[in-house]
């Protein structure tokens, strides 16, 4: 039997690429047929042909000699071409192992000879080959071989040419539609809308607009917003303009009067926005104008009827029935506060709705982002392009999910709903940690990350490890953040040393550097939430400005306190001073600890991955069988619980299971109370991308055994998976 072709690695991208073309089963083109007439004149072949590899035939795009319009792809020759990086030449298939028991060579007809090119795209895909063949050995001299390149080029212009203009079609009706969808919204919006040129030129305008002003749309498009702006709004306007074109602010919004067409004012609240062409110039204002004039009027009748009613006031304070009324007055005032105090509760649970929908709708994408992200830089391309990219991606994609965790941290500690442990823990390995993880981005930049050790310091304590470690990263990031040349240093002291066993020793962690520093004026607003010490620092070096607020307020919910001193071009330091229980051992210098944890080994760990996302199932299948692990797929909590049942049945139960906790049909929650109720005990590692507080309580108590937050971590998901395999082979050899 002859030998089947291996299949390349990129193949699911390189059939993408094929289909972009939109050439297979298409009629013949004499651009691709002079072409293989070509070839056989000029190599004197009976037989030449243009092959396209599809997922299981070669087809022929065009042929010479040879009627049949495709083969099955497990006996082509060019299933085997596609692999070589150049010509593929076989002069004698009857001597050539793969090839001597083909269908295609055996027989009075059969191939004896065969020559090919790949098609090769521009950006590394092989769509198939351009042969030549004949029905005796033979070879091909140099020039020959040559002659089959350049016609092989060709050929291959033309598949690009055919890629490129499917890709310029597919561009064009998408850019169509969103033309479409924003010229609906433009012409039907309520409310005022126009793009008005920098010079205030009306550039087009929808008919809201036209019916508020009065005017049809052909007379504004020969006004500018200044000729129908009142005189005593028009100068703040401009400055605004003037302020938005200089780039001081991106948007506006103010309160303006307009004149209509018959002279009347109208009040408008205008919103505008700045949009710049791709040179970063100025292109046209888009503008909203709502009318305000009802409001404006009412706020008018108010402000009379206030005076009248103080008017009246001192002639109703003598009379008994006019204090009655205004009692029942503050009454309707009691039950509409009432009302509001209600609306007010209803919106913040709303908020945290809101925070836990977008955790689920960002973080559940960015599981697929990262983790393909992990794999592509551990599969070196052959271009350095490539992995720059994927690390950029990488690094955008870590920064997302850290202001995620900042601002779900921050909603967590203004809800009162963020919790401190107080658990066994080491400040030896929590500094260690934080040296591991500093040190490098502090040599990348050139400058020393020092661990100082002042005093006996406790190792085994009781405190939150998870919030200290994150109060020191966050101190130690933005030291190294803003340090362009010396040091920083992390001077770990004891304060104060209990007076007796059962007392609490006084830590204190200092960062010191040698950085950019800071005024007294910025130091006054360092820990105020979503600021920087200027709106420079934050152009320069980026960041969301929560990091600080998170770490004083997670220092005050640990009994803590975090302080701040700073010289402007010397330099800052940070002091976090906690008190801690110890636990025994005494005290010991902090060592720099060992390497991490290895990854375990799945092989022949049987997994059960219930994922209704199809790119988080090809990424989980990935990391769990580069494990050796034997992966099976469903997409809901149905289908999980019957393959997870069939298998127990038949004796071969799942080692694992992993369970998405939002999906169709089921959901992770009802499906792993159903496991539990029907008996089968393989661990359940639930899958969930709400990091809320109480949310790894519902896993555990809907029947799962641990939980994993979206995005996963490729190291952890093979620890947890590996702990509690390890776990239920103990058990069941018990």
């Amino acid at each position: 039997m002859a030998m089947i072709a291996p299949i390349p690695e990129n193949e699911q991208e390189r059939l993408c690429a094929l289909g972009e073309c939109s050439i297979m089963h298409t009629a013949p083109e004499a651009a691709f047929d002079d072409l293989t007439k070509l070839a056989a004149r000029l190599l004197g072949a009976p037989i030449a042909r243009l092959s396209l590899v599809a997922d299981d035939i070669q087809w022929f795009k065009s042929k010479v000699g040879d009627d049949t319009p495709q083969t099955p792809r497990s006996i082509a020759f060019c299933a085997h071409a596609i692999m070589s990086d150049d010509v593929f030449i076989v002069e004698d298939a009857l001597t050539d192992e793969r090839f001597r028991t083909s269908p295609l060579v055996v027989g009075e007809n059969g191939v004896r000879f065969y020559a090919g090119v790949p098609l090769r795209t521009g950006d590394g895909y092989v769509l198939g080959s351009f042969c030549v063949a004949d029905r005796v050995p033979r070879r091909l001299d140099v020039q020959q071989i040559e002659t089959l390149r350049a016609l092989a080029g060709q050929a291959t212009m033309q598949l690009e040419l055919r890629r490129q203009m499917t890709r310029m079609r597919r561009t064009e009706a998408v850019l169509g539609e969103a033309e479409q969808r924003f010229r609906q919204a433009f012409e039907h919006a309520p409310i005022g809308m126009a793009l008005v040129a920098p010079d205030g030129r009306w550039l087009r305008v929808n008919p809201s607009l036209c019916a508020l002003l009065g005017y049809s749309e052909a007379e504004l498009l020969v006004l500018d917003f200044q000729t129908l702006t009142h005189p005593d709004d028009l100068g703040a306007d401009l400055d605004l303009v003037r302020r938005t074109l200089a780039g001081d602010i991106t948007t506006y919004t103010m309160d303006k009067r307009y004149y209509r067409k018959d002279g009347e004012l109208v009040w408008a609240l205008l919103a505008v926005s700045l949009v710049r062409d791709e040179g970063g110039q100025p292109a046209y204002f888009v503008s909203q104008i709502k009318d305000m004039t009802a409001r404006k009027q009412a706020e008018e009748n108010l402000e009379t009827y206030a005076g009248e009613l103080l008017v009246a006031k001192a002639a109703l304070e003598h009379q008994a029935a006019e204090l009655l009324h205004a009692k029942g007055v503050l009454e309707r005032q009691a039950v509409e506060l009432h009302h509001a105090r209600h609306e007010a509760e209803l919106a913040n649970r709303a908020k945290s709705e809101f925070l836990a929908n977008m955790s689920h709708e960002i973080r559940t994408p960015m599981t697929a982002i990262l983790g393909y992200t992990e794999l592509l830089l551990e599969s070196p391309g052959d271009s350095a392009a490539v992995t720059e990219a994927a690390q950029t991606i990488q690094r955008s994609g870590d920064h997302l999910l850290t202001v995620i965790n900042d601002i779900l941290d921050l909603s967590k500690i203004e809800a009162g709903k963020m919790v401190v442990e107080t658990i066994e823990c080491s400040l030896d390995r929590i500094v260690n940690e934080v040296q591991a993880i500093i040190r490098p981005r502090a040599e990348a930049k050139g400058i020393s990350f020092e661990v100082v050790r002042v005093g006996e310091i406790p190792d085994a304590v009781r405190s939150d490890p998870t919030r200290l470690r994150q109060i020191l990263l966050n101190l130690a990031g933005n030291a190294v953040k803003f340090t362009e040349r010396g040091s920083v240093e992390l001077i770990v002291r004891l304060a104060s040393k209990a007076a007796n066993p059962a007392g609490t020793d006084r830590v204190q962690f200092e960062l010191r550097d040698t950085g950019i520093g800071l005024s007294v004026e910025q130091l006054g607003r360092l820990f105020k939430p979503f600021t920087q010490a200027d709106t420079s620092t934050t152009r320069r070096f980026g960041g969301t400005g929560l990091g600080l607020t998170i770490s004083r307020r997670l220092a005050e919910m640990m009994n803590g306190t975090l302080l701040a001193a700073s010289t402007p071009g010397e330099g800052s330091a940070f002091a976090l001073t906690l008190d801690f229980e110890v636990v025994a051992g005494g005290a010991r210098p902090l060592q720099v600890s060992s390497c991490a944890e290895p990854l375990p080994v799945l092989l022949g760990r049987r997994v059960l991955v219930a994922e209704d996302g199809v790119d988080n199932q090809r990424l989980l299948s990935l990391h769990l069988r580069r494990a050796g692990a034997r992966v099976e797929l469903v997409g809901n909590g149905k289908l999980a619980i019957e393959v997870a049942m069939k298998t127990a049945s038949s004796g071969e139960p799942f080692d694992a299971i992993l369970m998405d906790m939002q999906m169709p049909v089921m959901d992770g929650y009802t499906a792993a109370g159903r496991l539990r109720e029907l008996g089968n005990r393989a661990p359940v590692i639930a899958l969930t991308a709400h990091a809320m507080a109480g949310d790894r309580q519902k896993c555990i108590e809907a029947g799962c055994c641990d939980y994993l937050t979206k995005p996963v971590c490729r190291d952890d998901l093979l620890r947890m998976i590996g702990r509690w395999v390890g776990q239920r082979a103990s058990r069941l050899a018990a």
